[in-house]
């Protein structure tokens, strides 16, 4: 999860969830992955990967994130 506060400061954290059968991430296994980013606008978006390689995924996620919350280009 990541938020901005009032105040501009940033807050990341990662920790297991226990999913219902309709969320979105619900038929992911094993090492797949995910991610639902919600905008300031309500709207949802969905990422999955669902084949190895978790540990590269979530570092890209991260950056992607960081590059959207401070305005910077995405690579």
């Amino acid at each position: 999860e990541i938020e901005r506060s009032g105040d501009g400061q940033v807050r990341a954290s990662v920790e297991p969830t226990i999913l219902e059968p309709g969320d979105p991430l619900f038929s992911l296994r094993g090492n797949q992955g995910g991610v639902i980013i919600s905008t300031d606008a309500g709207h949802d978006f969905t990422m999955m990967q669902c084949s190895a390689g978790l540990d590269a995924a979530a570092y890209g996620i991260m950056l992607d994130g960081y590059a959207i919350l401070n305005g910077l280009p995405q690579v």
